[in-house]
């Protein structure tokens, strides 16, 4: 059983727990175990899919991005989550809605991915090295670069395979994680070598125009 199916279960009983009483958003992330950190950390990531910097919601998610992927490193086996946010009860309705998602998600996966390499992402190491691909992403996610193109889409890119390594314990899909990490750092690098050196041609060409007591 793949933690896409298993979280699936959980949140059919969930539905049916909400018709009866509220449950906790908690309660139910514990019951979902380690399945958690890819289904929330793929969500967070798909809206950076767009070829735009979504600013200060960049700055944000790559915050959530770094608590979730330093929980895994850590070895914890269900996210955590704030008290105030743990403790938000949940309707028949909001869980349904959850479990919507997660059948989209489960589409999406199986499109590309299936159980393989199965080493690679089980146990506590896994999780890490899952984890550690998180982090940077939400890293690079986060670093400020409005007006550029691709700058949130391609670290996303890496979460997002991260989060399908895990969802369907298919170890292959951490290199392409890896690999769309590796272009981001190649991206980034190429874009601050332009800046440099569109820079220093612009200051060439002012500094004989600026006093010389700034210079």
């Amino acid at each position: 059983m793949t933690a896409v199916d298993r979280l699936t279960g959980v949140l059919e009983e969930f539905v049916e727990k909400a018709r009866l009483e509220r449950v906790m958003l908690g309660d139910m992330l514990a019951a979902i175990g380690d399945g958690g950190y890819g289904f929330i950390c793929l969500l967070i990531s798909l809206p950076f899919l767009i070829p735009v910097s979504l600013g200060p919601i960049s700055t944000a998610a790559g915050a959530a991005f770094l608590i979730l992927g330093w929980q895994m490193i850590r070895g914890r086996q269900s996210p955590w989550l704030p008290q105030r946010i743990a403790a938000l009860t949940l309707g028949p309705r909001q869980v349904e809605l959850m479990l919507g998602a997660c059948r989209r998600v489960l589409r999406w996966c199986r499109k590309i991915s299936r159980p393989r390499l199965e080493s690679w992402v089980e146990g506590r190491r896994g999780l890490a090295f899952a984890g550690w691909l998180i982090v940077l992403g939400g890293i690079l996610i986060a670093v400020p670069l409005p007006g550029l193109p691709l700058t949130n889409t391609i670290p996303a890119l890496s979460i997002i395979f991260a989060c399908v390594a895990l969802l369907e314990r298919d170890g292959l899909m951490l290199l392409f994680a890896l690999f769309w990490l590796i272009v981001t750092l190649v991206y980034f690098a190429v874009i601050g070598w332009i800046l440099y050196f569109v820079g220093m041609q612009a200051f060439e060409w002012l500094k004989d125009y600026l006093p010389s007591w700034l210079l």
